[in-house]
């Protein structure tokens, strides 16, 4: 496997970790509003995902400095030609770690309202958003060398908000199992319907999304060509089967396992389908920026790898440790 290759993988693989360790506290942010009746309930909601949610977003950042580091020109064409919906991105999660520390530092009923409403646009626009970029990238961007082609309306696409619609419902998805396995009594009970409710929205979601793909992207080619890689899809679509049928047994530990592999196999299957392409162009395909015309110079590359060979399993060993010490029920 060449540096630009193995950098094409550890890049999809840190968007995938980033989707599926703040999919839940997201999802969770969403349910705010909805899933807590008392303030006891909604504290409940906030306490569990209070310890994490900001080690959480480290792989978000990981993620966007391996883009500038090891794929520069991607870096500056993806921030260049969607600027407004990665502020949009960032500007979403910076209101929503505010309110998440203001929230319960007033006593007003108004003080808290406001700051859960803002917690909650926060928490259901990043994944959105989120699936709007992405959802970009796989079918293609307007540009060429000269830049952009296109309006920020045409970013706004039928594929790409089918694809942010998905993103919100799965993290629905993924927090209401992570609130089942922290929560109790009347809150875990409105969270397990929660889980039987968004799982089957995700399937409808996902069913249309796989019909679709084909129609907006070209992402099935690399599929025709290459069978073997049909073996990630088809080991999403068994996670999230065994998702639901691990909530039937009541074991919600067990489908947040599934539903981790489920999302980030959902868009490392997406980012296979785009290999060797990283951002391609839907108005002139020679100005796509691929590992071979984006990527860093070799030295940079191997000094890279060898950055993220001993940095990597110290952040996942720092975050497991921080998952084991705060495994609380809560309150």
């Amino acid at each position: 496997m060449s540096l630009e290759s193995l950098w094409f993988f550890i890049w999809g693989i840190l968007w995938a970790l980033w989707l599926a360790t703040d999919g839940f506290d997201l999802g969770a942010g969403i349910l705010y509003p909805f899933i807590g009746r008392s303030d006891k309930e909604k504290s409940a909601v906030i306490s569990s995902i209070a310890p994490l949610w900001d080690g959480n977003e480290v792989w978000l950042v990981a993620a966007g400095g391996a883009t500038f580091a090891a794929f520069p020109a991607v870096y500056a064409g993806l921030f260049s030609f969607m600027y407004i919906l990665f502020a949009v991105l960032l500007f979403s999660l910076i209101l929503r770690g505010v309110s998440l520390e203001f929230i319960y530092e007033g006593k007003s009923f108004l003080w808290v309202k406001t700051w859960g409403m803002i917690f909650f646009i926060g928490s259901i626009t990043a994944p959105f958003v989120f699936g709007l970029i992405f959802g970009n990238v796989f079918q293609g961007i307007a540009f060429d060398g000269a830049g952009y082609r296109g309006g920020i309306l045409d970013l706004i696409n039928p594929f790409s908000v089918l694809t942010g619609t998905v993103m919100v419902v799965i993290c629905i998805l993924h927090g209401s199992i992570w609130i089942s396995m922290y929560s109790e009594d009347d809150l875990k009970k409105r969270a397990e319907r929660t889980m039987v409710m968004s799982w089957f929205i995700a399937l409808a979601l996902l069913v249309l999304f796989i019909i679709e793909t084909p129609m907006f992207t070209s992402l099935h080619l690399n599929y025709l060509a290459n069978p073997v890689l049909f073996i990630i899809p088809a080991v999403m679509v068994a996670s999230f089967l065994c998702i639901r049928i691990f909530i039937v047994k009541g074991r919600p530990g067990v489908s947040f396992f599934f539903s981790i592999s489920a999302i980030m196999l959902l868009l490392i299957s997406a980012l296979a389908g785009l290999y060797p392409d990283l951002l391609p162009s839907s108005f002139e395909k020679a100005a796509s920026l691929s590992i071979h015309n984006s990527s860093s110079g070799r030295n940079t590359l191997i000094i890279m790898t060898a950055v993220a060979a001993v940095l990597v399993p110290v952040v996942v060993a720092s975050q497991a440790f921080v998952y084991w010490i705060f495994r609380f029920k809560g309150k």
